[in-house]
């Protein structure tokens, strides 16, 4: 699912979305519930920071500290982990 789908998708249930600037390609569904959330990938999340950074370490830091901590209402986005070591 990418965004344009989603926003489509949203536009045509009437449903308000918040999504996370910049990870557009880390979207994998939204939330079927009450209050209708995006849903990302939590590694696709990762991946994306560790490029645009150049450090795994700088990469949890960042994610950590300013996105999984993230609390914007009820509609912030939702992040899950969707591999295990």
């Amino acid at each position: 699912m990418n965004v344009q789908e989603i926003i489509s998708y949203a536009e045509e249930h009437d449903l308000s979305l918040l999504l996370m600037d910049g990870f557009d390609d880390c979207i994998i569904g939204i939330t079927n519930d009450e209050i209708a959330r995006v849903v990302y990938s939590e590694e696709k999340i990762l991946l994306s920071l560790t490029a645009m950074l150049g450090s795994f370490d700088d990469a949890i830091d960042l994610y950590g500290h300013s996105i999984a901590s993230a609390y914007v209402g009820e509609r912030t986005p939702l992040i899950i982990r969707t591999e295990f070591d």
